[in-house]
């Protein structure tokens, strides 16, 4: 998706990431699930929200992800260290 291409540029793209809805998040590959965990945890969309929606995108991401992706995204966080809980 062209959208996840760019997040993570512009304040106001990643507005557009944070306004992703489950319905278009159903469709994400595992790779892009794990591509929006890595913008929102690295790129300026969790500094620049002021209104928890990206807290609210990880819980979408996390919702959408299929039963049988869910498991290797949870390794992938893991080893990338997206939920240790440690400031980057």
């Amino acid at each position: 998706m062209r959208v996840l291409q760019v997040m993570g540029v512009h304040p106001l793209l990643d507005a557009a990431l944070l306004g992703l809805d489950r319905d278009v998040l159903v469709l994400l590959t595992a790779e892009q699930h794990l591509k929006v965990f890595d913008i929102l945890l690295t790129g300026t969309a969790l500094t620049t929200s002021t209104s928890g929606a990206d807290v609210e995108l990880l819980g979408r991401v996390v919702q959408s992800t299929p039963d049988e992706e869910f498991t290797p995204l949870e390794r992938r966080l893991t080893a990338s260290g997206a939920l240790s809980g440690n400031d980057r």
